[in-house]
């Protein structure tokens, strides 16, 4: 049974999965939010506010509210994205209303004591400062903030270290103050829990919250720059190179989702695809190869990824956007097609598989205006694509000329030969520790 919507306008909305025959309760608390929502100056402000949530209330201390989940055996965790914060975890059914009680007063008197702040705050920073340590995540985070900018998809959800240094406790209670109201809550519930006790639960975790309205953030266009360029972020001493490439994609509401989520899925998203087979099965330049796009509320990001040695990098680099570009604008043969298809029909059920998956893609349904029936009609609709509705979304969504590239590596190895590739004037280098 699945139960969506808000009793009226200002009210939480709650999303209901029952299935009696687990010992668990899956739940999931959305504020809508996250990093979109950060003022400029001071990104990472949502991500703290959430590190934040568990360390106190006007009640318990933070090692109070830990004892009163031990002692119930509940899970909780706590994390920040681009549009929402979330509070997530199990609990057992029979602990329902103790459980409940302390999300209460998480959700509606969290007191942010300055000592806790300061060591969330201490954490935060450190992670940020960890970043230069992994090149993956390195790659990740340069590819982003070249092809965004300081636009909203540009900024990490962590922030930077700057910013977040500069926060203070009343930043987060500002946050707090604005974006936990009512209006703005999504609670989730799934397993042994039915559905008057899920209506109870609502009501008891968001009843003593302040009133206010749902704030999602209205539709806006991606801001995208450096078009066909690349950034080389400088590692020296690196034998090895993280590359990311790609641009602007898609939303969850494009017309051609299906043929293009086929379409990518044959160039670089399984062990059989076009992308793989070239770089990893015939050149054995990356282990790891891949492509995949990320469909947002109202855009998204297509990005190819793979790690080759520096000797590889610009061979590899070159042979990636000309398989594109072919793709592109040549398209897929039909047994490319016909293998990718098969691949997502078989590979869907793992998606929706238990009680908590299904509730998964309930709350993405919501969260980024997914096409009603998403979930049902999945299997139908990607078996309903031919060459021809493959191809025509690959003519209009890919498009080589807007790829951007970020490589991190030693750039006095790479610089020359990738110059021969895109041309010196087309290249940028930064050092690894630039934000």
């Amino acid at each position: 049974m699945t139960c969506i919507g808000p009793a009226g306008p200002g009210e939480p909305v709650l999303i209901h999965l029952e299935d009696q025959r687990l010992n668990l309760v899956f739940f999931e608390i959305l504020i809508h939010g996250g990093s979109w929502d950060d003022p400029s100056g001071r990104e990472g402000l949502a991500d703290l506010t959430a590190l934040n949530l568990l360390r106190g209330t006007a009640h318990r201390s933070y090692s109070a509210i830990m004892d009163g989940f031990n002692d119930i055996g509940a899970s909780v965790d706590v994390a920040s994205h681009r549009e929402y914060i979330t509070i997530s975890g199990d609990f057992m059914p029979r602990y329902r209303h103790v459980f409940a009680g302390i999300m209460s007063e998480i959700l509606s008197s969290p007191s942010f004591p300055a000592g806790e702040f300061k060591k969330e705050k201490a954490l935060a920073l450190e992670d940020i400062r960890n970043l230069v340590n992994d090149d993956s995540e390195l790659a990740r985070h340069h590819f982003y903030r070249y092809l965004y900018g300081d636009g909203r998809d540009g900024r990490p959800s962590g922030g930077f270290y700057r910013t977040v240094s500069k926060l203070g406790v009343q930043d987060c209670r500002d946050y707090y103050r604005t974006h936990f109201v009512r209006g703005n809550v999504v609670v989730v519930l799934s397993g042994a829990i039915t559905p008057d006790e899920a209506a109870e639960f609502l009501d008891t975790v968001t009843g003593e919250m302040a009133p206010g309205p749902c704030l999602v953030a209205p539709t806006l266009e991606p801001v995208v720059q450096n078009a066909g360029r690349l950034l080389i972020v400088d590692k020296p001493g690196r034998t090895q190179a993280q590359v990311v490439m790609g641009h602007s994609s898609i939303s969850w509401s494009c017309p051609e989702l299906f043929g293009i989520l086929v379409g990518n899925t044959a160039f670089g998203g399984n062990f059989t695809s076009r992308l793989v087979t070239e770089i990893r099965e015939k050149r054995g330049w990356s282990y790891g190869v891949s492509s995949g796009i990320s469909a947002g509320r109202d855009s998204g990001t297509l990005t190819m990824r793979f790690f080759p040695e520096t000797r590889d990098v610009a061979p590899a680099v070159e042979l990636a956007g000309r398989l594109f570009s072919e793709c592109a604008a040549g398209g897929l043969r039909e047994d490319e097609v016909e293998s990718a298809v098969n691949n997502l029909v078989r590979q869907y059920p793992f998606r929706i598989e238990t009680v908590r998956k299904r509730a998964d893609e309930e709350v993405a349904d919501l969260i980024f205006r997914r096409p009603a029936g998403l979930s049902s009609s999945f299997v139908e609709k990607v078996s309903a694509q031919t060459p021809d509705s493959v191809n025509h979304a690959l003519r209009l969504h890919f498009r080589p000329s807007d790829l951007v590239s970020v490589v991190v590596g030693d750039s006095a190895a790479l610089l020359d030969p990738l110059s021969g590739v895109y041309g010196r004037d087309m290249i940028d280098v930064i050092d690894y520790r630039h934000e």
